[in-house]
């Protein structure tokens, strides 16, 4: 007999929780973050303020403001080996017109091999293309309306976001076995995903058929 969606919850909670039984308390931990770690953080804050933010109204925001603090205090646990190898993929929670999704267990630690989408939707031409830090890449495309086009490339242990499902419409699927996070609203689509170890994002600031996002996705190639 299959498992229901809340007997899975509830049996990943009881996982996380045995793990982070032998957790010393937030006073025994004496331990500083290294820049690097610092850089990657900043990175991530940025991504999220650029990408599925401007989907979340007021009251949204701050409640990602706390999730993210509970994040940035599991951190640490999240590096311990037996726990990464334990917490793999995407995995999105819907809960009160909300839709918070965590990836963990990204092994990347910097850029090596710089990707970008071989196709990109028809009237949108290359504009730039900036590395912000070993840790991110960044493609902007834009269109002979003013719209823009992102394709974000990081190299991070953890992402996480939040979207507002009442003005967005926010589903998981599987794009030619990948799984990949989608969101569309009237005036944004995004899209979230993992290749080769790195976090992909896609962000347009218009309304786009999945379709031309998945051959987006389908498209990606190193870049010459």
């Amino acid at each position: 007999m299959a498992l229901t969606k809340s007997q899975i919850r509830q049996a990943l909670r009881e996982a996380c929780g045995a793990q982070f039984a032998g957790i010393p308390s937030e006073e025994a931990i004496d331990y500083t973050f290294s820049p690097a770690f610092c850089q990657r953080m900043d990175d991530l804050i940025r991504e999220q303020k650029r990408g599925s933010l401007r989907l979340l109204s007021r009251t949204r925001r701050r409640v990602l403001v706390v999730a993210a603090i509970l994040i940035a205090a599991l951190l640490l646990v999240a590096c311990t080996p037996p726990l990464r190898e334990a917490v793999v993929g995407i995995v999105v929670e819907f809960l009160d017109g909300n839709a918070s999704h965590t990836i963990t267990n990204l092994p990347r630690d910097a850029i090596e091999t710089v990707y970008h989408p071989g196709v990109v939707p028809e009237g949108f031409v290359p504009e730039s293309r900036e590395q912000t830090s070993p840790y991110c890449i960044e493609w902007t495309y834009r269109h002979t309306d003013g719209h823009k086009l992102t394709f974000r490339q990081s190299a991070a242990q953890v992402a996480f976001g939040s979207t507002d499902t009442d003005g967005a419409d926010v589903f998981l699927t599987t794009v030619n076995g990948t799984e990949v996070l989608f969101g569309f609203s009237e005036g944004i689509s995004l899209a979230r995903w993992v290749h080769d170890g790195y976090l992909m994002n896609i962000w347009v600031s218009t309304a786009m058929e999945p379709e031309i996002m998945e051959q987006m996705i389908l498209s990606l190639q190193p870049a010459e």
